[in-house]
């Protein structure tokens, strides 16, 4: 999404890494979108997917910022958030138009049924995730180094389904989304430092940010402590560690 410096006008582009407390800057940066009770769209787009589609109609846009998080916590929050999600039951969503905003900032509104079609969790999150022989047959099955999908496999066979923004949010690394020299990198760790830049370059406090986990205490069929673990989330983001300088 598109952030413009009220102390500048310099606009940015901010590339939203999943997990990374994404819907409470994006309160915090666009309050206008969440005056009224209704629910926005949150897409994750990778900078070079923006560079590319705004170098004609917005070539003055030239860089971007982002937070990344630890590879191991931030795909521990994305399979309780995937396992909480695939028990959420979506027909409790309000009966009504829904803002989307996309990653350039504009809005419209879809009905509750489409946004349902756009956001379900593919079915086969309730089966990977349903105890760790399973998981780790399915990871090892299908997956390489870096996520990389296993000769013969697309994302569409592998998860049975078209719909696939929320299974890229959890098995993207996070070079897919942020790495690329006109990006600015913050750590998720650091925090307070994207809340510093927030405050002397685009001008914004941060006094009134508030953030939420929904899925934190959400209990996985998974023992995340184990060395196998540990080795199998460096296996799947390996260039994640190099990159941002995880250890």
């Amino acid at each position: 999404m598109i952030v413009t410096s009220l102390l500048s006008e310099k606009k940015y582009f901010w590339v939203k890494v999943p997990r990374t407390g994404t819907h409470a800057y994006q309160r915090l940066l666009f309050p206008e979108l969440h005056q009224e009770k209704t629910l926005i769209f949150h897409s994750h787009a990778p900078f070079l997917d923006f560079s590319r589609s705004m170098c004609v109609k917005k070539p003055h846009i030239e860089h971007g910022v982002s937070v990344v998080r630890h590879p191991q916590d931030k795909f521990i929050s994305g399979l309780r958030y995937f396992q909480m999600k695939s028990v959420f039951n979506k027909e409790h969503r309000p009966e009504k138009f829904l803002k989307v905003c996309d990653f350039c900032g504009e809005v419209s509104e879809i009905t509750h049924q489409q946004w349902n079609n756009e956001t379900g969790t593919p079915n086969v999150v309730l089966d990977f995730l349903q105890d760790e022989t399973t998981f780790y047959d399915f990871i090892y099955s299908y997956f390489d180094r870096n996520c990389m999908l296993k000769s013969g496999y697309t994302w569409e066979q592998v998860f049975q389904s078209a719909n696939l923004g929320a299974v890229y949010s959890i098995f993207k690394p996070q070079v897919f989304f942020a790495y690329h020299p006109r990006v600015k990198i913050f750590h998720y760790e650091n925090i307070q430092e994207f809340n510093s830049w927030i405050e002397t370059t685009l001008g914004i406090s941060t006094d009134t940010l508030t953030t939420e986990n929904t899925s934190k205490h959400h209990i996985l069929n998974i023992d995340v402590t184990t060395k196998k673990f540990h080795d199998l989330v460096r296996y799947l983001f390996h260039d994640d560690f190099q990159v941002f300088g995880y250890s």
